[in-house]
């Protein structure tokens, strides 16, 4: 789950080598991996094994700082991955070899939302079973790719991968994009904390899961990009769907086809896995410390309820579930450029907080017993969440204005919702319940 929850295939890595070509965005991406991704791990590892609740970011930030800025991080943290989902669902809908008319488009977003929120009801074990045959069907073509190069004697040109472009080449646009879809494709690893309280083995099989999934990934994006880079290295010809597009126009339209599959079962995985991760999120701001979940109470009770198979399952959240599907399906008018930059900040923004959380923990709870520590204590995770306070800063400084001021507004979104359900508490509430003893919530 946590492969999908990170990559889930290599579609959507495109977009970031039109703006630069392979050699710089594969570059970048490794620089990502090594100061962006693997940091998140091992903050995500304490938190998770420290409290082995569903929940994840939700119950950490909480813990660590209280209603308020919970609350915020909450918001930005169910932002993110929703607007994550809405990006699969785009490009979904983009790989599709038709010319979808708003409403058979719209028809197909619902669909195909609705097959991932029926699939997510059968629990957590359902998913990873489903998430082991994915993997295989989404890598296996590129792996038949290499046959079918020497089989039909395709023109490959290998001087084109170490083609570098001068950085001042490169547009601050191409940079915003190439940075955004990097952010999108080598983030997710927090994810693990929202299922915290239903995976099992013991420390070192969760620790092996986290790290032996980089191997993977790298895997996962430099084979496909350096395959179809020999086969078209302009890079004003590739797209976000650059890898089906070249399945069609290099090899028998037989193999186009298989590629289109392997693209729409790359994004039914990942949005099957950003779904199960949000609503045990939104199961968690639903729950409050009567229910040893979190410390605070931010939506009303009814939306923790859960479904189960049978007596033994945690069960599935399922008006988690619906609300990802509804505001998945309303994000998925947007286009996938505006997704990709709105994901950016989101997703800044949240980190940021989980990091501050992990810091903050480190001083107030620290004879609290941890089954795996960051190294080197409180300087150690200090220096943990640095690499990502300076990309971000490189991120935000490279992207649109309009995208800062759309992030603002989420802040100021945030901080108003917080206050009317501060209020709303005030106003239902009775004189054991307001806003108070829980700052914020129903």
């Amino acid at each position: 789950m946590l492969y999908f929850w990170i990559a889930g295939g290599p579609y959507g890595i495109e977009d970031a080598v039109s703006r630069g070509g392979a050699m710089l965005s594969m570059l970048v991406l490794v620089l990502y991996f090594v100061f962006w991704s693997f940091p998140q791990a091992l903050m995500s590892a304490e938190l998770s094994l420290m409290m082995p609740v569903n929940g994840g970011s939700i119950v950490w930030a909480q813990r660590a700082f209280g209603p308020f800025l919970g609350f915020l991080n909450a918001f930005f943290y169910v932002s993110t991955n929703l607007v994550t989902a809405a990006m699969f669902v785009t490009l979904f809908i983009e790989n599709v070899p038709l010319q979808p008319t708003l409403l058979s488009s719209s028809l197909m977003s619902l669909g195909f939302i609705s097959l991932a929120s029926v699939c997510n009801m059968w629990g957590v074990e359902f998913l990873n079973s489903i998430s082991m045959l994915t993997l295989f069907l989404i890598l296996s073509p590129f792996v038949l790719e290499c046959f079918l190069i020497v089989y039909f004697r395709v023109p490959i040109d290998f001087k084109g991968l170490v083609w570098f472009p001068q950085l001042t080449e490169v547009s601050l646009e191409d940079w915003n994009m190439m940075l955004g879809t990097i952010v999108w494709c080598s983030s997710g690893f927090d994810s693990v904390g929202s299922v915290a309280g239903e995976v099992g083995g013991d420390k070192k099989t969760f620790m092996v899961g986290v790290l032996m999934v980089f191997p993977l990934l790298v895997l996962n994006y430099f084979f496909p990009v350096m395959l179809a880079f020999i086969m078209e290295n302009k890079i004003q010809n590739w797209d976000e769907n650059f890898f089906t597009t070249v399945a069609y126009k290099k090899f028998p339209f037989w193999f186009g086809v298989l590629v289109t599959l392997s693209s729409c079962i790359s994004n039914f995985g990942q949005l099957l896995n950003t779904i199960a991760s949000q609503c045990r999120t939104i199961w968690a701001m639903a729950k409050g410390p009567e229910d040893n979940v979190a410390l605070y109470r931010f939506l009303p009770r009814i939306l923790s309820w859960s479904w189960q198979k049978n007596p033994a399952d945690t069960g599935t959240p399922v008006f988690g579930v619906l609300i990802c599907a509804l505001v998945t399906f309303g994000l998925s008018f947007l286009s996938y450029d505006q997704l990709v930059q709105l994901n950016l900040f989101t997703q800044i923004v949240n980190l940021l907080l989980e990091y501050a959380s992990l810091v903050r923990l480190k001083y107030t709870e620290p004879d609290t017993p941890r089954p795996f520590s960051v190294p080197f204590g409180k300087v150690g995770a200090i220096l943990l969440g640095l690499p990502t306070l300076a990309l971000s800063v490189f991120s935000l400084a490279t992207s649109e204005h309009i995208i800062l001021i759309i992030g603002a507004s989420f802040v100021g979104a945030g901080c108003l919702l917080y206050v009317v359900g501060m209020f709303l508490r005030y106003a239902i509430g009775d004189e054991n319940e307001r806003p108070c003893k829980c700052c914020g919530g129903f």
